[in-house]
């Protein structure tokens, strides 16, 4: 139940510092309610509060500062929205009177400010405006950290602010749910820790967003973003818009400066935002942006998507690997030694490893494609293909160095290898369809079809793991694949890849 404080003569509000350009940290302070409760007050925000699964508007809510640089949150009751609506501006002071003060409880949906008390206008509030000259602060806001962001998955009580540079912005898309349709639209921002984070903006926001980043014309955007949540979407970690958000660019702020400090200091130009439809996912950065991403340990494991042209095919393309976990092979005399399973063999399989020099608008870089990635992508293996005689003069088979000058896209996972060995190259886990992709299939093998002589003249490179159904030809597989370090050809993981082949039934 809301407790309702009646009597505002000399009382304190007590509220929270936020930031205010100062830098200072948060500290409980007083903001005196005197007199006949007429306070100079700054408008910094004002939003359209609205039910998000009814969409249906409940109050039109502020925020006020005053001097010291104090916040209160304030709700105008949707009754009274007519009244007060055109009265007040964003950025403009007033003197407010008449109003009630409120404690607020858990059982509100969410707060943009921590201070517990709420400002709720009456009937009977009178507002104007004034032009005496207050050094009161323009804007608050309370930006988290990325290491406090996995803290507050689902936590909307208390909604936080976000300072980024826009790197991806995507087209919006609409879904249709049991609660009707909705639109949304993503953008990718960097933080100040070089740590990259999606936003999902919903419905109304998207063409504030849109509005802003017209405005702030071609170049770098650093933007500002206020009262978000963070939520787990599809299993990844995102923030959220809510009916509160604001966007602002260009803010001069000490922590946008900060921004701009620290990127200089990383050698990383500010780019601009990438304009996408959505085609993929995780949408494309630049390759400037995925080898800074290399700065912080907290992009560990994550995926990126990167799009480019192949400016160069390297000569080596597979390896002698083992037939049951893929570790590259030590060669012998007369036999094979897989130092990971520590057994010998007396037959490798080959497997694929090759590399890709891709080079954007940004930067170049250098992609190694492992056998996971180019086995589903190719309709041979590298065992076939090296058996087939399909070499060209550099020993590259066609279908691999046909990849020079093709502008293709490739998803990239920042492993534990890559941080320890920046300048050996990003690991492929997927390669995109790309223009051109008729030059790079093979034209001995359909889709998901290989030859049965071509199964019967090469010894089968394949490990099996199952059993043979009672009565069936089927014989339901898995073979071992896995990532190849640079250097040692140890493997970085391992998954299983699921294969269905036919058995041949000899009399």
């Amino acid at each position: 139940m809301v407790r309702v404080i009646t009597d505002l003569f000399d009382y304190y509000l007590i509220s929270e510092r936020g930031h205010h350009g100062t830098g200072s940290s948060d500290e409980k302070v007083a903001l005196h309610l005197l007199g006949d409760c007429v306070h100079f007050k700054r408008v910094s925000r004002k939003w359209i509060a609205i039910n998000p699964n009814t969409d249906i508007v409940m109050s039109l809510d502020m925020l006020l500062l005053d001097a010291k640089g104090d916040v209160i949150w304030v709700q105008v009751p949707r009754n009274l929205i007519k009244r007060f609506d055109s009265k007040i501006k964003e950025q403009a002071i007033y003197i407010i009177a008449k109003f009630k003060v409120s404690q607020l409880t858990d059982n509100k949906k969410y707060r943009p400010v921590k201070n517990p008390l709420c400002i709720e206008f009456q009937p009977g509030t009178t507002i104007r405006p004034t032009d005496i000259t207050q050094p009161i602060p323009r804007h608050i806001f309370r930006f988290i950290e990325h290491s406090d962001i996995p803290k507050n998955i689902n936590n909307r009580l208390v909604l936080l602010d976000v300072v980024g540079l826009v790197k991806v912005c995507l087209a919006p898309i609409t879904t249709t749910n049991l609660r009707g349709r909705s639109t949304r639209k993503e953008i990718m921002i960097m933080l100040l820790e070089g740590v990259m984070v999606t936003l999902v903006i919903w419905g109304r926001l998207i063409t504030q967003l849109d509005e802003v980043i017209l405005a702030a014309g071609t170049g770098p955007i650093i933007l500002v973003i206020s009262s978000v949540f963070v939520t787990k979407y599809n299993g990844e970690v995102k923030l959220s818009s809510s009916s509160a958000t604001k966007f602002y660019a260009s803010l001069e702020l000490p922590e946008v400066a900060a921004f701009q400090q620290s990127c200089g200091a990383r050698n990383h130009e500010l780019s601009s935002p990438r304009f996408l439809e959505r085609e993929v996912d995780p949408p494309p950065i630049f390759i400037e942006d995925l080898m800074s991403l290399l700065s912080n340990s907290a992009n560990m494991n994550k995926v990126f998507t990167i799009s480019g042209n192949v400016c160069e095919v390297m000569h080596n393309w597979c390896y002698d690997g083992c037939a049951k976990c893929s570790s590259k092979l030590r060669a012998g005399v007369d036999h094979f030694y897989c130092e990971k399973c520590n057994v010998r063999s007396i037959q490798s399989v080959k497997r694929f490893r090759f590399e890709l020099s891709v080079i954007d608008s940004s930067a170049e870089a250098l992609f190694v494609v492992l056998d996971h990635a180019a086995g589903n992508f190719f309709y041979e293996t590298a065992e076939e293909l090296y058996t087939s005689n399909d070499q060209q003069p550099t020993g590259v088979p066609s279908v691999i160095q046909n990849f020079q000058g093709l502008d293709v896209t490739l998803q990239v996972k920042l492993n534990s290898y890559t941080f320890k060995n920046p300048g050996h190259g990003f690991s492929v886990v997927k390669i995109v369809e790309p223009e051109g992709v008729h030059q790079l299939r093979t034209k001995t093998s359909k889709p998901g079809q290989h030859s049965k002589e071509g199964n019967k003249s090469s010894p089968s490179p394949i490990t099996v793991v199952g059993q043979q159904s009672t009565g069936e030809s089927i014989l339901d597989t898995t073979i071992a694949v896995g990532h190849v370090q640079e250097g040692d050809g140890s493997l970085d993981g391992g998954v299983c890849m699921p294969l269905k082949r036919k058995l041949i039934e000899e009399e």
